[in-house]
């Protein structure tokens, strides 16, 4: 009774969430601009940019199944894909970002992972994603050897310095 009760809530808090963010994102806005805006949208690209973040959550599950297994731990699949999609849609909604990591940690002490399993699941998990996206922008450097000034020298040096210190 108890559980109904509080999924119950966790319903009402999360609807109210939705609302107050499509209220706050389409306030003063004219409905008819917003029905022209979309008909003019391509659907193919809007599905094509869920796949792809669904493929990018199902990354971060199979990285954070794969540190828990190494850690003892056998969560399933759609356990680590819950907690992929936990992480995803907390960082949606808190400023900066910090509310995933933190939540995913969370719910895996919820079920039964010590915190320091987690934790140390999460670090490794970041860990792995800047490794990968230094080196996509090392292989987008070997490609195009252009692009560092294109970006611009401030930005530039800071991609360099952000490898230096990844490197370290």
């Amino acid at each position: 009774m108890l559980a109904k009760k509080k999924n119950l809530i966790g319903g009402v808090l999360l609807l109210a969430l939705m609302v107050l963010t499509m209220y706050h994102l389409l306030r003063g806005k004219q409905l008819s601009q917003i029905f022209t805006i979309l008909t003019q949208v391509k659907l193919g690209w809007i599905f094509a940019g869920v796949a792809l973040m669904f493929v990018f959550v199902a990354c971060e599950a199979s990285c954070t199944r794969f540190t828990l297994r190494y850690l003892g731990h056998d969560a399933g699949r759609l356990r680590c894909l819950g907690y992929a999609f936990v992480g995803f849609y907390f960082s949606s909604i808190t400023p900066s970002s910090t509310g995933g990591q933190p939540a995913q940690i969370y719910y895996m002490s919820k079920d039964g992972i010590p915190a320091a399993h987690g934790t140390l699941s999460m670090l490794l998990d970041t860990a792995c994603y800047q490794v990968a996206i230094l080196l996509c922008a090392g292989v987008a450097l070997l490609f195009r050897p252009g692009l560092l000034t294109a970006m611009g020298t401030g930005l530039g040096l800071l991609l360099i310095l952000g490898a230096a210190i990844m490197l370290v």
